[in-house]
């Protein structure tokens, strides 16, 4: 289930599957703010063990998507060092989706901002078919 990678003319850098990255940041937004539970004095532990699945297979997804090294897995086994992680990609993927012209909200993009897949947008949002 290998994609194509796709790279732009003038930088040879890989081209990032917006629609992918729009997806996953919507979730890894709902999860940061359940990792924030998880430092709730009474019941934080077990919180944390039971996000720690869901953490690792969407912070999976997004560095795929963002064509990050998967070694920033190992910082959700850390407390602190997972909620920090969760933040910083989440900037990564808002600042790619912005640069790309797609609006950025609290809770991510919205599925109507983001182009489909095969189609190139505009930063005035016009979407065109190739």
């Amino acid at each position: 289930m290998e994609e194509a990678v796709t790279t732009t003319a003038q930088t040879g850098n890989p081209v990032p599957n917006l629609g992918e990255i729009a997806k996953w940041q919507r979730r890894l937004q709902f999860l940061t703010l359940a990792t924030l539970l998880a430092f709730w004095p009474r019941y934080g532990g077990v919180f944390f063990l039971a996000l720690l699945p869901f953490k690792l297979f969407v912070l999976y997804r997004m560095i795929t998507a963002l064509r990050m090294p998967d070694l920033l897995l190992l910082l959700m086994f850390v407390p602190v060092l997972d909620l920090i992680t969760l933040l910083l990609l989440s900037r990564r993927a808002t600042r790619t989706l912005q640069a790309a012209g797609i609006r950025v909200g609290l809770l991510g993009a919205s599925a109507k901002d983001v182009p489909e897949k095969g189609s190139t947008q505009t930063r005035e949002g016009n979407t065109a078919s190739p």
